[in-house]
């Protein structure tokens, strides 16, 4: 069995930070009138060339792709300096998983593989936890924003049907945990059987768990606490 974990806003409190400055960058370089509220409800979990177009249409601008990447690039050192919180209880739930023989694990990611680096290198409080994020996911990361690269940013199937094929899994034993609609909708077009929606750390859980479900989530998890014992529900 394959668990396919997103990042941020799954495994990382990454959003809490990341959204409030895109959408600041946004207003002050790009003259955008976006909201913070707009911009969970209408381009959470996006990124890439289909984030920007999205962004470009939804506001009737035409924003270049390398302009808006290189002004997040200035950006995030800033939010790298400040750390970021995991997902209450996460370091638990990856315990059990990555002691298990029987289980293989990765990060299935609309990152940039730097950042994602960046950002399980400074997740605060992983060492007190026996933890060290970034050898535990060696050669377990799958990003959907690598350079030349032929693997498209979710909603694309791309990097959950690479992890699949590097564990030599097939999809259908396959299980992705995801916080957002694009995400969800990925881990659907590529076959996974199992999709759990991950609802901790949005700003409201109850509209975002119909989302998720509608989008193809086949089960919801509020709480990391909670993620061993639905494990065993759905392996029953």
């Amino acid at each position: 069995m394959l668990i396919a974990f997103d990042l941020d806003g799954t495994i990382a409190d990454t959003e809490s930070q990341i959204q409030p400055d895109v959408v600041s960058m946004l207003n002050q370089e790009f003259n955008v009138p976006v909201t913070l509220e707009y911009w969970q409800k209408n381009f959470h979990g996006m990124a890439g060339k289909p984030l920007v177009n999205a962004i470009n249409q939804h506001f009737n601008v035409n924003i270049p792709f390398t302009e808006f990447t290189a002004a997040r690039i200035r950006c995030w050192p800033k939010l790298v300096a400040q750390g970021f919180n995991p997902a209450p209880g996460v370091y638990q739930a990856l315990q059990a998983v990555t002691t298990q023989n029987n289980l293989h694990y990765c990060i299935c990611s609309n990152s940039r593989p730097e950042r994602i680096a960046d950002t399980l290198r400074v997740l605060n409080g992983q060492h007190s936890a026996g933890l060290s994020l970034p050898n535990l996911f060696i050669n377990r990361i799958f990003s959907g924003l690598v350079e030349n690269s032929p693997i498209k940013p979710k909603p694309a199937p791309d990097v959950y049907l690479a992890a699949t094929q590097h564990f030599d899994i097939k999809p259908e034993k396959a299980i992705a945990v995801e916080d957002s609609p694009t995400g969800v909708e990925a881990a659907k077009a590529a076959g996974y059987g199992v999709i759990i929606g991950y609802t901790g750390l949005v700003h409201e859980p109850e509209e975002e768990a119909k989302k998720l479900t509608s989008s193809g989530a086949t089960h919801l998890l509020s709480h990391w606490d909670d993620f061993h014992s639905l494990l065993k529900q759905i392996s029953a």
